[in-house]
């Protein structure tokens, strides 16, 4: 059985991968920060065996790991339990899926904030990956037909900024470049990197990122609330309609799957109309066209 480690598994994309994983036989170390959170992973995976037959289930195992990323005292710990999870065939797949949503218009976001952006989502997958990497080196020894690899969950935002979500842009760029840097260091070492970028899926992110969007709210002056109100009420407007027609996560953990099983998988898979359709507008259009079409939806729901 295979080997993989999956951060932010405690909903959303990071579930449904671990889950789909589990299901088709695979060892999956399953990230989570809460106890809760791990116990209910476990129920799921539970429920997957006893209601799935002997054609979908090859007798996979699941073990939630308590992991925060952005914790050293975390990192370190994870990486002892993952070594004796993984023993001496390594660890064939880690999935840096963990993030977060900081919303606001940049001119006014406050600076921690996007501080913790970046923390989550782009330094927490290199921490992640720094710790992880011996367990991967380890699988790439036995030189095996599938390549170890790092997939790291990207998204349509990094490719395409909108407003009011800026912070998080800046993080899935810098993740896709960082990537590209990476699989090139590790090109010569047997192990691969693979960007996933998903449009919109339909995880509990909308609803947090609403959340914290009210909580952060006092943080801003008034003078932003008044320069930027119609990105602010558009945003409001749109999350519930994003969040309807948004695909399920499961979608995603199919093309991971596909990712992680081939043998000559692509640095990067698009997932969903509107993924792919942001891409090829932004290829097609001029820069200034595109600017104003992106300005024009985020403001078309006032």
């Amino acid at each position: 059985m295979a080997n993989v480690i999956v951060t932010g598994a405690s909903t959303g994309i990071g579930r449904a991968i671990a889950l789909d994983l589990h299901r088709r036989g695979w060892s999956v170390l399953a990230g989570v920060r809460r106890k809760v959170d791990g116990a209910d992973l476990l129920a799921a995976a539970k429920a997957n065996e006893s209601n799935a037959n002997s054609a979908t289930t090859a007798g996979g195992r699941l073990q939630p790991l308590h992991l925060d990323i952005t914790n050293a005292d975390d990192l370190a710990a994870s990486t002892k339990i993952a070594a004796e999870f993984c023993g001496d065939a390594g660890l064939q797949v880690l999935i840096n899926n963990a993030g977060i949503v900081v919303p606001g218009p940049l001119e006014f976001l406050p600076l921690d904030g996007f501080r913790k952006q970046l923390d989550v989502n782009t330094t927490g997958a290199l921490a992640a990956t720094q710790q992880f990497l011996p367990l991967l080196r380890l699988a790439a020894a036995s030189k095996p037909s599938h390549k170890p690899r790092i997939l790291m969950v990207s998204s349509i935002s990094g490719r395409v900024g909108t407003p009011m979500v800026g912070a998080y842009n800046a993080s899935k760029f810098a993740l896709e470049g960082m990537s590209d840097a990476l699989r090139r260091e590790l090109l010569s070492h047997g192990i691969d990197v693979v960007l996933i970028e998903p449009g919109a899926i339909a995880t509990p992110i909308w609803r947090t990122t609403s959340i914290r969007a009210q909580r952060m709210e006092p943080e801003f002056p008034q003078q932003s609330n008044e320069i930027y109100a119609p990105f602010v009420q558009s945003l409001r407007n749109n999350l519930p309609k994003i969040e309807k027609r948004a695909i399920p996560a499961e979608r995603v953990a199919e093309v991971v799957y596909t990712a992680v099983s081939i043998r000559r998988p692509k640095a990067r898979y698009l997932i969903g109309t509107d993924a792919k359709m942001g891409a090829w507008l932004q290829r097609l259009l001029p820069t200034r066209w595109f600017d104003r079409l992106i300005v024009w939806d985020a403001l078309r729901n006032n």
